[in-house]
């Protein structure tokens, strides 16, 4: 082959080496684009349509997106900051119930709390003086005259769950015992109650008090005399904890969102504030009331800070 023939030979080859990068250069731009739709475009897509719910009050928006690469990770923490949004904007719900269920026990105390304790003085005074069916009668009316004013000191204290006095460290374990103690007297048939563990938290002992005893004496009425209802305290550095678990039926699923709303009840004699006014009490000295996943029976513990977290007046 002659130079001439090489050279020419070297320039057709190169020649065709250009047309073909010429024309996979489109191709290759094209797959380059695809996968950068499929990988890029489309989880910020979601992402951007993620944000937009959110921004319209959907607060209930996840992006699902599985990998570890640095979308992903975003889509974690937008899920993470989604579910903390929820939950505190849960929180302001709650908390303005209440102000306003105070508010009304506020203006409304006043005139019903008169009249009734007079309506309790007289049945005080006549009902040993009655017998037979108005007797029954008399007996039946006071009942129902101390239940509305349970209930409106149950409303007031909603209104005021903070603790008027200094903070103190309380002995968790040595409360529950007398908690146990103060609802067997209440029930004379309740269930076994055991307490284990030890810890302490600052706060309000007759706060504290409050809670507990509401929360024990529900789980000895949900365990029934046959059943068994198990107080475990316990603590790490900053938190203590008092889990109150009982061996009842437990609590159906659809209800369990609402346990901690004023006046719902599964009782019939239940005036639905004890729930309620417990977990205020809690968030009051910076910690909480929570219903826990048992599996079988009841389980509801009570987060109390081991410093100072809560709200004082």
């Amino acid at each position: 082959m002659t130079q001439s023939a090489a050279v020419e030979d070297r320039w057709r080859r190169t020649l065709q080496l250009a047309l073909g990068f010429a024309m996979g250069l489109p191709l290759f731009a094209l797959a380059i684009g695809v996968y950068l739709s499929r990988a890029i475009g489309g989880p910020l897509a979601l992402l951007g349509e993620g944000a937009a719910r959110i921004g319209a009050g959907d607060l209930r928006t996840r992006i699902d997106l599985q990998g570890q690469d640095e979308l992903s990770v975003l889509a974690a923490r937008f899920n993470a900051m989604a579910a903390a949004l929820e939950q505190h904007q849960e929180r302001l719900v709650r908390s303005e119930k209440l102000a306003s269920l105070g508010r009304v026990a506020a203006g409304v105390a006043h005139e019903i709390n008169n009249p009734l304790q007079v309506i309790l003085g007289y049945l005080s005074l006549h009902r040993g003086r009655v017998e037979g069916e108005l007797g029954q009668h008399l007996a039946r009316v006071e009942g129902e005259a101390v239940r509305c004013r349970d209930i409106v000191e149950a409303m007031l204290q909603l209104s005021r769950p903070s603790p008027t006095t200094p903070p103190e460290p309380v002995d968790l374990r040595q409360l529950s015992q007398e908690v146990v103690e103060a609802v067997r007297a209440v029930m004379p048939e309740a269930p076994e109650v055991r307490v284990a563990g030890a810890g302490d938290a600052l706060g309000s002992a007759a706060r504290y008090r409050q809670v507990l005893f509401n929360l024990v004496k529900n789980a000895a009425e949900a365990a029934g005399p046959a059943g068994r209802v198990d107080v475990a305290v316990e603590c790490d550095r900053e938190v203590a904890r008092v889990v109150v678990s009982d061996t009842g039926p437990g609590i159906p699923p659809d209800l369990r969102a609402r346990v901690f709303e004023p006046f719902f009840t599964t009782k019939s004699t239940g005036t639905g504030l004890g729930l309620a006014l417990a977990r205020a009490i809690a968030q009051a000295h910076g910690g909480d009331v929570e219903l826990e996943d048992a599996g079988a029976g009841t389980r509801f513990c009570l987060r109390a800070p081991r410093g100072l977290g809560g709200v004082w007046t």
